[in-house]
C-alpha cells in the first residue's frame, strides 16, 4: 500500500557562529522523497526559509531525501530539513 511520511533532520550551532554541516532528511531504504523544505529558527526571530536541495544532489538515482547547502548561522540557531517520503511497496 502506498503511504506517505515525514522525516526531519536538524543541526544546532553550538558556538559563536557556525558553517552548518548540512543535515540530510533521508527516506527509508527503497522509498523516494516527493518534496522537502529547509528552515532555521533564530533566537528572538521568526522562522527563516532556507533552500531545500534534493539528495543525492548529483545523481541519476531517484531522490531519497532532502538537504540544504552549507551556510553560516549564529549561536543557538537550529537548521531543520524535512523530506516528505513515499513508501513504495516492494
Amino acid at each position: 500500500m502506498l503511504g506517505f511520511y515525514r522525516v526531519t533532520a536538524s543541526y544546532e550551532c553550538p558556538g559563536a557562529g557556525c558553517i552548518i554541516v548540512p543535515p540530510i532528511a533521508q527516506c527509508n531504504t527503497g522509498d523516494v522523497a516527493t518534496g522537502g523544505a529547509a528552515y532555521r529558527t533564530v533566537i528572538g526571530f521568526p522562522l527563516q526559509q532556507f533552500v531545500a536541495v534534493p539528495y543525492p544532489t548529483i545523481s541519476s538515482d531517484p531522490v531519497t531525501g532532502f538537504t540544504t547547502t552549507p551556510q553560516g548561522i549564529g549561536a543557538g540557531d537550529v537548521v531543520y530539513v524535512v523530506a516528505i517520503c513515499a513508501h513504495l511497496p516492494p
